[in-house]
């Protein structure tokens, strides 16, 4: 298994197989802390680029595995890789109110448009079959009176504990109704 960070990193910089970017152009300390949380979480893919398809659409494939983003930042240049943790400290967060905010658009799902179970496909190292694991968010099963599910695919996942971890980040992820608001 490789560490995530390490693999987006070689796909952008990599002059061979790669994009051939600059490490100029690139945050370097945004990956090397995501590659030290990702190892201290025990987050490695195996992964194969087979030129099948495009290199953005693999480094997508590792984001959507990770629950990262890669972006390019406005203020240096450079691109950076951030991952969706619970990183932050809640009292530091901007606060956003009618005082200093004016809401251009709101919208919140209803229930009725969440799930409540994901399975999650993962690769069997033993026999290098699919294997699924499944998690349920059982309060939305029982608000909605009934079992509502979706599917992930994580191949380069190699570990059934891991799998298992994915699988209940996504159905939280995906069990609450979340409100999308534009302000100005």
């Amino acid at each position: 298994n490789a560490n995530p960070a390490h693999m987006i990193y070689e796909c952008l910089t990599n002059i061979d197989w790669g994009m051939g970017a600059s490490a100029a152009i690139i945050d370097v300390d945004s990956f090397l802390d995501a590659a030290q949380t990702l190892r201290d979480e025990e987050f490695g893919l195996s992964m194969i680029w087979n030129e099948q398809a495009t290199i953005q659409d693999f480094i997508a494939e590792i984001t959507d595995h990770i629950s990262a983003v890669l972006a390019l930042d406005p203020r240096t240049g450079k691109l950076f890789l951030k991952l969706m943790r619970k990183d932050y400290d809640e009292d530091s967060l901007p606060v956003v109110s009618p005082a200093n905010a004016k809401i251009q658009s709101f919208q919140r799902k209803g229930w009725g448009e969440t799930v409540n179970e994901v399975v999650v496909t993962w690769t069997n190292p033993e026999n290098e079959e699919d294997a699924t694991v499944t998690a349920h968010a059982d309060f939305n099963i029982a608000i909605q009176g009934a079992v509502i599910s979706d599917s992930r695919n994580y191949y380069g996942v190699r570990s059934a504990a891991l799998a298992m971890r994915l699988a209940e980040r996504d159905v939280q992820n995906s069990s609450t109704p979340l409100i999308a608001a534009t302000v100005a």
